[in-house]
């Protein structure tokens, strides 16, 4: 779902989650991600407990959205 928040908002996601099993044996993957404002994965960790980072390029946000105008949907007439 990650992918499809930073398209439909047309900006950089970061999610996390928990890894392991918890108290009650429910078990978590993780799957802790950074995807750009196109949807295109930066850095996504399964299964594996990590600190992860990743630089991330601000302009992109603009030049996407100067080049799809999604965003113009939410205006008001």
């Amino acid at each position: 779902m990650l992918k499809s928040r930073a398209i439909e908002n047309q900006c950089f996601i970061i999610g996390v989650n928990r890894v392991g099993v918890d108290g009650n044996s429910n078990e978590y993957n993780g799957c802790s991600g950074i995807f750009d404002p196109m949807g295109n994965e930066i850095v996504l960790v399964e299964n594996e407990e990590k600190i992860i980072y990743a630089e991330i390029d601000l302009d992109m946000v603009k030049t996407t959205r100067d080049k799809f105008h999604f965003l113009d949907d939410m205006k008001l007439i």
